[in-house]
C-alpha cells in the first residue's frame, strides 16, 4: 500500500525509499528530498514501521543456520530478488529462457518484501491465507538457489543475484500451480553449496514492484 502510494504521486521504481528510524541501510540517494518517495514518511507512502511479533519468527532455525551469511532475523526485508513468472522474470533451465535463474538484474528483479525466519506454523497459515500451494498439508514449497535476500534496497537493482522459485516447481519442490504467484511462504532449508544461501527456516516474499 505504502509502495503504491509513492508510486501514484509519481515516484519511479528507483526512487522508492524504506529508510526509516529503526534499520539502517536503506538511505537512496535517488529519493527527494521533500521524503514524497518514502514509504514511511508521512510525507510519502504514510506507512508505519512495523516489527513482525517474535512468536512468528524461529530463533532455533536462525542460530542452527550453517550458511556463512544469514539473513537479517526480526524485521521485514526490502530488497530486490527475481521471482519466477512475475514481471520479465521467466521459468525455465538456463539463462536464455529463464532471466530468473541467470540474473540480468537490471531488468528481471522485482521490489520484494521478505520476511525471512519464519515459523514453520506460521508459514503454511500464511499460504493457506493468500492461495499459495504447499506440496502437501504439511511441507511448505522448497526453495534452492544462490545468495538470496540479503541485500537493503538503496535505489538500484544490481548486485543481488538470486531467485525465488527460480529451480524446477515439481512435486518436489513445489507445486506448479504457483507460477506467477506475488507472495507466499517457501522453505529455505536447501543449503547451497558456497554456503552463502541460509540453510534452515522459512520465508515469506510479497512482491511489491514486479518488473
Amino acid at each position: 500500500m505504502g509502495v503504491d502510494r509513492v508510486l501514484g504521486k509519481g515516484c519511479t521504481d528507483t526512487q522508492v525509499s524504506f529508510e526509516n528510524p529503526f534499520v539502517s541501510g536503506y538511505e537512496n540517494p535517488n529519493a527527494p528530498s521533500d521524503k514524497s518517495c518514502h514509504v514511511f514518511d508521512v510525507n510519502g507512502g504514510g506507512m508505519n514501521w512495523v516489527t513482525p511479533p517474535a512468536g512468528a519468527l524461529n530463533q532455533a532455525n536462525f542460530d542452527a543456520s550453517n550458511s556463512s551469511i544469514k539473513s537479517p532475523f526480526g524485521n521485514n526485508l526490502f530488497t530486490t530478488i527475481c521471482v519466477a513468472n512475475t514481471g520479465t522474470g521467466g521459468y525455465g533451465t538456463n539463462g536464455a529462457t529463464n532471466p530468473c535463474y541467470y540474473i540480468d538484474s537490471a531488468t528481471s528483479s522485482d521490489l520484494t518484501m521478505i520476511l525471512p525466519w519464519v515459523s514453520k506454523d506460521i508459514c503454511l497459515q500464511i499460504n493457506g491465507l493468500v492461495g499459495f500451494k504447499n506440496i502437501d498439508a504439511t511441507t511448505p514449497p522448497k526453495h534452492g538457489s544462490y545468495k538470496l535476500y540479503f541485500t537493503f534496497f538503496s535505489g538500484s537493482y544490481s548486485g543481488n543475484y538470486g531467485s525465488i522459485g527460480g529451480l524446477p516447481i515439481d512435486t518436489t519442490w513445489g507445486n506448479p500451480d504457483n507460477n506467477g504467484m506475488v507472495q507466499g511462504c517457501m522453505s529455505a532449508t536447501t543449503q547451497w553449496q558456497d554456503g552463502t544461501v541460509p540453510g534452515g527456516g522459512y520465508f515469506y516474499f510479497r512482491v511489491l514492484i514486479a518488473r
